[in-house]
């Protein structure tokens, strides 16, 4: 039989080629260049291509996350503001009145559109305290990376308000737990209530959510290094990604070694 493996294969993968190929440095595309033609080797180690393949697959997670990162990061800068009458404003204009969950997405979607990304909502039921919840989570998918993150349910009281029947409520309830948990995931600020006729109030997520974690990590910092990484593990993914984001992570975490 005629040997068809190209002259320039290895037959032997040492260490240094491995952490050589599984470098963050090289160029994801190549590694996989590399991979291919080694397995086409029968005289390398299958073990080791299976490692550089959990190698490879964790590169492409950590650069997708980080593209996901700075196209959230860059969308969130382009949000708008919505006042405390219901009013959605962008750079000092008016460009929408925020009356339904639906004219807030006619904004925010292009804005996600041309960072490739995009929201959707998991409900849920949170039994402790008797009420449905809701998750945002952000998609991203742009330059053949992909990846997503939820930011973490928010529950929601039935809205039994006015004359609604149970169908109405469970859909007034619904709309309300997208709306905040989509400005809570994307950074806008909302100035007072919304539009629900002063029957609700906001709930934990609003504009001064960041200041309250922020003061809550600096309190945790003062105990110690375990004391605040307890208390990191506690917050949800978005405010774990504004702590880090923001700064506030890193220099509580050296406070934090100092009380030690």
């Amino acid at each position: 039989m005629t040997d068809t493996t190209p002259s320039n294969l290895p037959t032997q993968v040492s260490d240094r080629q491995m952490a050589a190929v599984a470098s963050p440095t090289v160029d994801p595309m190549a590694i996989w260049s590399s991979i291919e033609r080694m397995a086409m080797n029968p005289e390398v180690d299958a073990a080791k291509i299976g490692t550089l393949l959990t190698h490879q697959m964790a590169l492409m997670d950590y650069a997708a996350k980080n593209a996901f990162t700075a196209a959230r990061n860059a969308a969130m800068a382009e949000m708008p503001v919505i006042t405390k009458d219901s009013m959605i404003v962008h750079n000092g204009r008016l460009i929408g009145k925020y009356t339904k969950y639906e004219d807030l997405r006619a904004i925010i979607d292009p804005i996600l559109n041309r960072h490739g990304l995009r929201i959707t909502h998991r409900p849920g039921f949170n039994d402790a305290m008797k009420m449905p919840t809701y998750e945002a989570v952000l998609h991203f998918a742009k330059d053949g990376q992909t990846y997503s993150e939820a930011q973490g349910p928010m529950a929601v009281p039935f809205d039994t308000s006015g004359a609604k029947n149970p169908a109405q409520g469970a859909g007034s309830t619904m709309q309300y737990g997208m709306r905040y948990t989509t400005c809570g995931a994307l950074g806008i600020v909302q100035q007072g209530v919304d539009d629900d006729a002063g029957r609700r109030t906001a709930p934990a997520i609003d504009t001064n959510w960041q200041d309250a974690v922020r003061d809550a990590g600096m309190s945790a910092a003062k105990g110690g290094s375990k004391a605040y990484a307890d208390w990191f593990a506690t917050l949800t993914n978005m405010q774990k990604g504004w702590m880090v984001d923001a700064g506030h992570h890193n220099n509580f975490k050296k406070a934090a070694a100092d009380h030690d």
